[in-house]
């Protein structure tokens, strides 16, 4: 499949927050009600992702539609690399 860059914000966002959980890709999947191929092609942006399929991405991770937001708009800042801090600035200091 063609990788399209605009969406690659969106799968960097999945993609950090499964490994920052331990999630393999299997088991996010299995979490989110979804397959595991649709949700590899999410994370390297080859695929379009509607309202509800987010939603159950989400579920799946167990974040907020503010968190989510907040970590698209700072993953568009940093290097490719840097996004593993995405993760760990938008934890609750509670946890």
């Amino acid at each position: 499949m063609q990788r399209h860059s605009e969406l690659e914000p969106l799968g960097q966002v999945i993609r950090t927050y499964r490994q920052a959980a331990g999630y393999t890709q299997e088991e996010f999947a299995y979490e989110s009600h979804l397959d595991r191929g649709f949700v590899g092609a999410v994370e390297r942006a080859e695929r379009n992702v509607g309202f509800r399929k987010i939603r159950q991405l989400l579920v799946g991770l167990g974040i907020d539609w503010r968190d989510f937001g907040a970590a698209l708009q700072e993953i568009d800042r940093l290097p490719r690399r840097g996004a593993d801090r995405l993760y760990r600035s938008h934890q609750d200091p509670e946890d």
